[in-house]
């Protein structure tokens, strides 16, 4: 449909710009058949007044700044908790997708600060992020490589797995 045309006037300009191009054609398809045409939901912009209370679950709190956990696994489970609440879950889902299950460990850096590094390893890549643990920014990639070969040997300590979404999944008694 072209902009000028007078099927494009009879709508108002408001509601063009809020509808998608695939609802334009469904709407022009169907009202060409005969068949009423659903009106698209209002945007929020649209609505006026005070939004109704939500009835899903409550969100949880934004994390505080917490004292460290006093145990190594503890510190490990809450790095991998940290990493699965990233961006970088992406990164992993979509490398699982090309390059199959991974393997993974998670392992300590140090202390003070707390820092914890997970490595995820494919056959033919590997990534590595660092995870702090008091509150600080999210995990950053630290380094990559082509081959598992270029890994240290407490660094492929494989101690947790991967679910095809990209998250880890601590392994217990590792």
């Amino acid at each position: 449909m072209r902009a000028d045309s007078p099927q494009a006037r009879a709508v108002p300009a408001s509601a063009r710009r809020r509808r998608s191009l695939r609802g334009l054609n469904l709407r022009e398809r169907a009202a060409r058949a005969g068949k009423r045409v659903r009106k698209p939901p209002p945007s929020e912009d649209a609505e006026a007044g005070p939004k109704a209370p939500s009835r899903s679950r409550p969100r949880a709190p934004e994390r505080e700044e917490a004292e460290t956990p006093d145990t190594p696994e503890r510190r490990l489970r809450l790095a991998v908790e940290r990493f699965n609440e990233s961006d970088q879950v992406r990164v992993v889902a979509g490398l699982t997708r090309s390059l199959g299950k991974p393997q993974a460990a998670v392992r300590e850096l140090s202390d003070d600060p707390p820092r914890l590094e997970v490595t995820v390893a494919w056959d033919l890549s590997w990534y590595r992020w660092e995870v702090g643990l008091n509150g600080e920014d999210a995990p950053r990639r630290v380094g990559k490589g082509a081959e598992v070969e270029e890994l240290a040997a407490e660094e492929i300590d494989w101690n947790t797995t991967v679910d095809d979404e990209g998250r880890l999944r601590w392994r217990k008694g590792s």
